[in-house]
């Protein structure tokens, strides 16, 4: 299969599991941690058990083993006040010692996706 020459992720959700182990609570009142919960389950189905979810079905929706290899680069913005920002960090990390070219640009005290607020924006 042919693979992109690249990739840009805004404010991506490493991981679907995340939420349940290694939350940081922060400021970001634009995707609070009930939404988070609620567009798992919307992910996984609405009659679906998230703890019922197998390994397999997982790895379909979310890069559970964390494995990078042969990605393109990766261009990822990411607020600082995102409740997801520990992950986002962990995954490029990963990324890097997967060989993969990865740049991380952080967006100093914003929130969820302000990458794409220019989009609704007058200014």
């Amino acid at each position: 299969k042919p693979i992109p020459q690249g990739v840009v992720l805004h404010s991506p959700w490493p991981n679907l599991d995340y939420f349940d182990s290694n939350v940081r609570f922060v400021t970001d009142s634009y995707l609070s941690l009930k939404l988070a919960y609620n567009l798992r389950q919307l992910a996984i189905g609405k009659d679906t058990n998230w703890f019922e979810v197998t390994d397999e079905e997982l790895s379909k929706i979310s890069p559970k083993d964390n494995s990078f290899e042969e990605f393109p680069p990766v261009y990822i913005t990411a607020g600082t006040n995102e409740i997801s920002i520990d992950a986002i960090r962990d995954m490029t990390e990963n990324m890097r010692l997967s060989g993969v070219e990865v740049i991380l640009d952080e967006g100093e005290g914003l929130m969820h996706t302000y990458a794409l607020f220019h989009l609704w924006s007058p200014q």
